[in-house]
């Protein structure tokens, strides 16, 4: 089972809808939204909870949808005597949700300008680097850029670390055939990685822990257009 679910918070700018799927939300979650200062926040925490109480929903775990959630050393969520796992993400307007029955870590990223050289002089590789730097274009290296930090908090989100003091500890770099290359001084473990492309203006990368043979995520795009059921 691996699960991908992606929706646009904007709905949410209606109140009414915003009061119906909160008061629905558990309470871990609408601590959360409320601990947000901007509406535009509220909006994505409530849709990234939103999108969690669907999924464990839908693959018939709803008993779940009210537990309490623990979190690992590095902040990373998840449910006690649960036989599956989950990660959660949202930038600019979208917000996302992944739940799968091994470690799985999802990214989400808005593509903005930026001083990004800085940042990849922080926490790439050399490989990395010279992945974003030999783009042809500034649209092209910031999008490089991106796809390269998503990929890299979506495995350490998979694996509950730090990205801070992971920094270049690992590399993960898209091949020009198809597939990626994993290297790290520290982890021998199996990881598959998965981009998409279905938001415009976005990267959203996906790594997945001991991926069961033939097993390819699934991405629904979920619409808040009415009252929860």
């Amino acid at each position: 089972m691996i699960k991908l679910y992606a929706a646009d918070t904007d709905v949410f700018s209606d109140i009414r809808l915003f009061d119906a799927y909160y008061q629905r939300l558990s309470a871990y979650r609408k601590e959360k939204t409320d601990a947000c200062r901007l509406a535009a926040d509220k909006r994505l925490s409530l849709g990234a909870g939103a999108l969690l109480d669907f999924a464990i929903k839908e693959s018939g775990m709803g008993s779940f949808a009210h537990e309490a959630v623990c979190y690992g050393e590095n902040g990373k969520p998840f449910f006690e005597n649960a036989d599956f796992h989950f990660n959660l993400s949202h930038s600019g307007s979208m917000a996302i949700c992944a739940i799968c029955d091994t470690p799985v870590g999802c990214d989400i990223e808005k593509i903005r300008k930026g001083d990004l050289l800085k940042i990849a002089d922080r926490f790439f590789g050399e490989e990395e680097k010279t992945f974003v730097l030999e783009a042809a274009g500034e649209d092209e290296r910031t999008r490089r850029f991106f796809r390269v930090w998503t990929l890299k908090e979506s495995y350490v989100k998979a694996e509950g670390k730090s990205l801070f003091a992971s920094q270049r500890s690992f590399s993960i770099l898209p091949e020009k055939g198809g597939g990626y290359s994993f290297k790290s001084d520290r982890d021998s473990g199996r990881y598959d990685f998965f981009e998409f492309d279905d938001f415009p203006g976005y990267c959203f990368s996906c790594c997945i822990a001991d991926k069961k043979e033939g097993d390819c995520p699934v991405l629904m795009i979920k619409e808040f257009e009415s009252e929860p059921v």
